[in-house]
């Protein structure tokens, strides 16, 4: 097993946690700014971009895991465009400001808790994908870790390299 349940919920709520600490003190007019190296490689994004990038994926991960349940089935997993899913989220969420962006991210992320705390090791242990170059395969546990945790700490540290003066 790859990750467990309880290894998974911590790795969200604990990146979840820094990076949220990572919003304080930034101003809603900043917020809007595209100062944040983007998703798309030589292009800019805002904090509100990116925020509504994280709750577009936290959203991704609800709506896969409600469509395992309803169907049983794996749901159609993307293999490549992420750069345009990212802008098709910047879109979705563009008349949000930073604190409703904030709450709502905030909200998705308790949800995603709920909702993996509550699946069983067995469906968090299914294969959901395998790359056709290399034929890995990836569970749907390490899915929802490269969509919450791994997302978060990636965002963490745009945040901080830009706090830092070097974006």
């Amino acid at each position: 097993m790859e990750f467990s349940k309880q290894k998974l919920i911590k790795n969200i709520e604990l990146s979840y946690k820094k990076l949220r600490q990572q919003f304080d003190g930034i101003s809603v007019e900043l917020a809007s700014e595209k100062l944040l190296e983007g998703q798309v490689k030589g292009e800019k994004m805002s904090i509100c971009d990116l925020l509504a990038y994280l709750v577009g994926l936290g959203e991704t991960m609800i709506s896969w895991d409600n469509y395992l349940k309803q169907t049983g089935k794996i749901p159609p997993i993307p293999s490549s465009g992420w750069g345009e899913i990212a802008k098709d989220f910047y879109k979705k969420y563009e008349d949000y400001d930073f604190e409703e962006l904030l709450n709502l991210f905030d909200t998705t992320v308790q949800e995603i808790v709920k909702i993996f705390s509550e699946n069983s090791d067995e469906i968090m242990d299914q294969i959901w994908y395998v790359t056709k170059s290399s034929g890995r395969e990836y569970s749907y546990a390490r899915l929802v870790n490269f969509n919450t945790a791994a997302s978060y700490k990636n965002a963490y540290n745009r945040i901080a390299k830009w706090k830092k003066g070097d974006s």
